[in-house]
């Protein structure tokens, strides 16, 4: 059986929303810099990181990246 690739990209959107709630903030940058994420992947990311720890937390990960 083949994985679920969508899973799969939720487990690391949870991974980096984790680690910016462990004040990892260069790190999250990092991974999203050096894995050079499509657009589309960005989007997706930012929508899901806005869903769980809000616009205010959205706002320094924009100034972040």
């Amino acid at each position: 059986m083949l994985p679920d690739l969508n899973n799969m990209k939720n487990t690391e959107f949870i991974k980096l929303t984790e680690m910016w709630q462990d004040g990892d903030y260069f790190g999250v940058a990092e991974i999203i810099h050096n894995e050079n994420w499509e657009l589309s992947t960005l989007a997706e990311f930012c929508s899901y990181f806005v869903k769980y720890l809000g616009t205010r937390e959205f706002h320094l990960l924009y100034k972040f990246l």
